[in-house]
């Protein structure tokens, strides 16, 4: 099993246990794991070829992309179940969330863009064109979303418009 990416946040309610969303490419699912055991204490089918996850800042979701099949996968953490699936671009990859848990920005590495999806809705409410993206970071403040890519420098996106607002040069 290959594990690519791993999140970890401490659940909402104050009893509850720490636990590790770890995304396994070649089984097309996700382990939930205890940290304070060190044991699988879930297994949670997602789409094919999971690679990025990512939780939200309240702990309830957790966002898991899916390059083989070209969308995001919603897991439930007090049920350890997909609730929906989300359609992005082309081979989705690194994501992140916004500070305040209301937008997801996934990369789409061969569709060149970004998908933004509302998580009160968990659909894409903009498509955003950048260079060749390669990862992803939100501002603390939530305010841009930074976006490398391979050849144009830092994409910098405007999260309340979802437009490209300055590239900062790479150094190349």
């Amino acid at each position: 099993t290959l594990a690519l990416f791993l999140v970890i946040f401490g659940a909402s309610t104050a009893l509850a246990q720490t636990k590790a969303y770890v995304a396994n490419f070649s089984n097309n699912n996700v382990s939930v794991i205890d940290t304070a055991t060190n044991t699988v204490v879930a297994t949670v089918t997602v789409g094919t070829g999971p690679v990025g996850v990512a939780a939200t800042p309240n702990g309830a979701f957790v966002y898991v992309s899916n390059v083989v099949s070209d969308d995001l996968s919603v897991i439930n953490t007090s049920t350890n179940t997909v609730v929906t699936t989300v359609p992005v671009g082309n081979f989705p990859s690194p994501l992140a969330i916004t500070p305040n848990g209301a937008f997801v920005y996934v990369i789409n590495t061969s569709a060149t863009t970004v998908s933004v999806i509302a998580t009160a809705t968990n659909t894409v409410v903009a498509t955003v064109p950048v260079g060749s993206p390669q990862g992803i970071a939100i501002a603390p403040n939530g305010n841009f979303a930074y976006v490398a890519t391979n050849f144009d420098g830092i994409s910098v996106i405007d999260t309340a418009t979802n437009t490209v607002v300055a590239t900062i040069p790479g150094l190349i």
